[in-house]
């Protein structure tokens, strides 16, 4: 059935057997009841799968609608690139309460989230708001590219259409996040007079759409986490299997043939193209995280870090003390104590550097703190 095969029509793909032999549950009926079941069970597990042992670096969220009815899909990236979906919800409508039904029932079947995750999202601000409500400042929101490009267009004539895409294409190109922002402002001032839709489009939600290039991650990944297209060929798999039905009992229905669509594109699922890069991801989010919490960070560059950068691993310091940083001046001898210690104790990378460490931090902190004048903010040390 999910192959496109009507159940008045199942005799036709039986093995032929001779006109003898009395084929038994071949009716349309009972052809019907047994998919029912199987896929009542399949939803079941799909609904209660265990999160907690999934490491989750990524999570993209997108809606299908089926039968008057929307299902918000959840689809999970692992760190080794690996796509799992993750659990979906019914609803009339892509609403606030939709939206945030799901991510509640995430998070309580175990999703981990406290060391920061990246949300690929489309434009609903009712997804928006759960996300932020749910997951609050751990949440990287990305904007899928596609979707906004697609509601900017929209506002514009089809004479307009081709050359806007091509400007918007080429400011998301960018990699450095304040040349693309640039680009997109001065497009939207350029639509202002004639299309005044188009350019609040453009302006709502745009430094949200430019989060991966914020993150300084390498192309390929930039590419496959800008937009919603992971989740979206799932969910074309959930169309080419609802394709054939043409009656709906109701939302249980469209449950059971969506987890279906799901499961079946899942098990074709392909890793993440860029997968070998995502380490980086991890760090990047880690340092998001300490750029909302207001830390100046200081990478100690050390022969341990030489190694680590090769294997595109990067890992942070276990011990995090923190000193208070005051005028530029002070701050010019700290950097240049930090090096100088670091080469010399590079011989003895063990937990005799950990030890001294942690009096070089008090040294320095009374030395940046003697006679301070102005505001500090707090600094963190971490092996890069």
């Amino acid at each position: 059935m999910l192959y496109g095969l009507a159940c008045r029509q199942y005799r036709r793909g039986l093995k032929p057997v001779g006109s003898t032999v009395k084929s038994i549950g071949a009716l349309k009926s009972a052809v019907s009841r047994r998919p029912i079941k199987g896929l009542e069970r399949a939803l079941e597990e799909l609904l209660s799968r265990p999160l907690d042992r999934l490491d989750l670096l990524a999570l993209v969220i997108d809606g299908v609608v089926v039968a008057e009815h929307t299902a918000v899909v959840a689809l999970g990236i692992d760190s080794d690139g690996n796509k799992h979906v993750l659990g979906l919800w019914e609803g009339a409508t892509e609403n606030a309460v939709l939206c945030r039904s799901l991510l509640s029932d995430l998070v309580a079947r175990g999703l981990r989230y406290e060391r920061g995750i990246l949300v690929v999202i489309d434009g609903s601000k009712a997804l928006r708001a759960a996300v932020r409500d749910i997951f609050g400042e751990k949440a990287v929101v990305q904007r899928c590219q596609v979707h906004k490009k697609r509601n900017v267009l929209e506002h514009l004539p089809k004479s307009k259409q081709a050359r806007v895409k091509r400007k918007l294409s080429t400011a998301w190109r960018e990699n450095d996040p304040a040349r693309a922002k640039q680009k997109l402002l001065r497009l939207a001032e350029e639509l202002e007079k004639d299309h005044p839709g188009a350019a609040a489009s453009l302006r709502e939600g745009l430094e949200e759409t430019l989060t991966v290039q914020r993150l300084r991650l390498p192309g390929l990944l930039q590419k496959s986490l800008s937009s919603t297209n992971i989740v979206e060929s799932a969910l074309d798999g959930v169309r080419q299997a609802t394709r054939n039905v043409k009656r709906w009992s109701g939302g249980k229905q469209v449950l059971r043939w969506v987890a279906a669509g799901l499961l079946v594109a899942e098990s074709r699922f392909h890793r993440l193209a860029g997968y070998k890069e995502l380490p980086l991801l991890r760090v990047a989010l880690q340092r998001e995280m300490l750029r909302r919490k207001d830390v100046v960070i200081f990478y100690l560059p050390t022969l341990q870090c030489e190694k680590q950068r090769k294997g595109l691993s990067l890992k942070f310091y276990e011990n995090r003390d923190k000193l208070n940083v005051v005028t530029k001046g002070r701050f010019v001898c700290f950097l240049f104590l930090c090096f100088f210690f670091d080469k010399v104790l590079n011989l003895v990378w063990t937990h005799t550097f950990n030890f001294f460490f942690k009096y070089f931090n008090l040294f320095i902190n009374f030395f940046l703190n003697f006679g301070r004048r102005f505001p500090s903010k707090e600094i963190l040390f971490v092996n890069c």
